[in-house]
């Protein structure tokens, strides 16, 4: 695909700029090339040729288009099925330590307070643990997904307009350009929703920022926006 793109800048034309007036005679553009002689009509085979390759990239990227939104659609599926368990998990987890810090105790005036404390006022409850969680296990794929993006729009300089300034904002959070220690309270809270959300990612989470903001962007793809 981005071969195809290079090949195609030759030209130096937007290939939405054909592409309608081509969908509805693509399926034969084949046709038509293979039924010319060699060596004969030229300027037609030069034509035919652009309107191939100009539905080609066209077509390709509203493929992977589709399947990025089938990605998003397949993870969050993945989620959903598996929130209730992981969460369960981290509860279990996390009764298991008070009971091992607690079993060697002969009676309740030996209980340090401050134990208690700490078990009883959890840094991240866990349903918002569960999530990062989550988010972290597809890391990879977000990167992807913001790689494949990046190589087909050349960083989203080509083809691309935002019709909002909180999808570029979200682009920049994306790729680094904005950072979440660089953010006031009221654009963390734009991008984690919940206070409590904001604190976990304030306690050493800040890696999933990009991954939230990649996730944002598809649905905004979606969205049009």
């Amino acid at each position: 695909m981005i071969k195809a793109k290079q090949y195609f800048s030759i030209y130096e034309v937007d290939p939405d700029r054909y592409y309608p007036e081509i969908l509805t005679k693509s399926r034969f553009l084949n046709k038509l090339l293979s039924s010319i002689p060699p060596n004969q009509q030229i300027e037609t085979q030069a034509k035919l040729i652009f309107q191939l390759q100009n539905s080609f990239i066209i077509e390709c990227t509203d493929m992977l288009i589709a399947e990025i939104i089938h990605k998003q659609g397949r993870m969050r599926q993945s989620d959903n099925a598996s929130r209730q368990k992981v969460e369960n998990q981290l509860r279990k987890n996390s009764l298991e330590s008070i009971r091992k810090e607690f079993k060697d105790l002969e009676n309740l005036s030996k209980i340090d307070l401050n134990i208690v404390k700490k078990h009883s006022n959890v840094i991240i409850d866990e349903e918002i643990l569960a999530r990062i969680i989550l988010l972290k296990k597809h890391s990879d794929a977000y990167l992807l997904i913001l790689k494949l993006l990046n190589d087909l729009t050349k960083n989203m300089t080509i083809g691309v307009r935002f019709q909002k300034n909180d999808a570029r904002f979200l682009y920049q959070l994306a790729t680094g350009e904005i950072t979440w220690n660089k953010l006031n309270e009221q654009g963390k809270l734009s991008i984690a929703k919940k206070h409590d959300f904001v604190k976990a990612i304030d306690n050493e989470n800040t890696d999933i920022v990009p991954l939230i903001a990649i996730n944002r962007l598809i649905d905004f793809i979606v969205e049009n926006k």
